[in-house]
């Protein structure tokens, strides 16, 4: 028997629990004692069932656990190849736009500095064309300054040369106009010297044909004045050419 009852004294309440035996009109520990063996009938059919159900319901839940894990390491599996690939596309993605940035800044500096380059050679050639073509300016200004000056020398020489020739011209035809005047003076004056020894012969032959009658002394008369005419239409030719001769000098 045990010596430690516990608490309850369980074992002492099943001694005499099973010790009892109902009389024969003792309905109510019949019932009793019927209503407990059938309790425990079915308290142990029960038991055996959820034993049975237990280690049923253990080994589905383990083949569920199993499979979850299973499909859970999938999926973690699948998701972490998924993020790796992702990660590295990433990463790939990263690398290619940082590679092509550096690529592309590599071209920019270059092109830029081509460009500074090509700037600097541009302006300094422009500017030595430009200083070339200020020097051809002004070797030519220089050259066409310097040759204007010389034309300008020779148009004033040329100039003082006319006006020298035009003074000595004028002298000249001052000299011919006064020796034209002096000729035609001297030819007027042999005109009236000799129209006055004209006059003077035809007064004397009128004096000396007065005498032979009225026809005579008419005669000489007309022939005298016709003298006159002539003399004086020679005179007038005289001084018209001497006239022209002056005013062509």
């Amino acid at each position: 028997m045990s010596i430690d009852k516990g608490m309850f004294n369980f074992q002492g309440v099943m001694d005499t629990f099973y010790g009892y035996q109902p009389k024969d009109g003792d309905s109510e520990g019949r019932a009793m004692k019927n209503s407990f063996m059938s309790n425990m009938i079915q308290s142990g059919f029960d038991a055996s069932l959820a034993k049975d159900m237990a280690y049923t319901q253990s080994g589905l839940s383990k083949g569920q656990m199993t499979h979850a894990a299973d499909l859970e390491l999938r999926n973690k599996t699948a998701l972490m190849n998924d993020e790796f690939n992702k990660g590295m596309m990433s990463m790939g993605g990263q690398f290619e736009f940082q590679n092509r940035f550096a690529e592309d800044q590599n071209v920019r500096d270059i092109t830029k500095d081509t460009t500074n380059t090509a700037t600097q050679y541009e302006f300094g050639n422009q500017m030595a064309e430009n200083q070339n073509v200020r020097d051809i300016t002004k070797n030519s200004y220089d050259k066409a300054a310097q040759f204007d000056f010389a034309d300008k020398l020779a148009d004033n020489q040329n100039i003082r040369d006319m006006a020298k020739m035009g003074f000595q011209g004028d002298d000249y035809r001052k000299t011919v106009a006064a020796q034209g005047s002096q000729n035609r003076l001297d030819m007027v004056t042999k005109g009236e010297q000799e129209r006055y020894g004209m006059m003077q012969q035809g007064e004397e032959t009128r004096l000396n044909t007065m005498q032979a009658g009225d026809e005579t002394r008419r005669t000489d008369t007309n022939r005298a004045e016709e003298g006159r005419i002539t003399e004086r239409e020679r005179e007038n030719r005289q001084s018209a050419r001497s006239r022209t001769m002056a005013r062509s000098f």
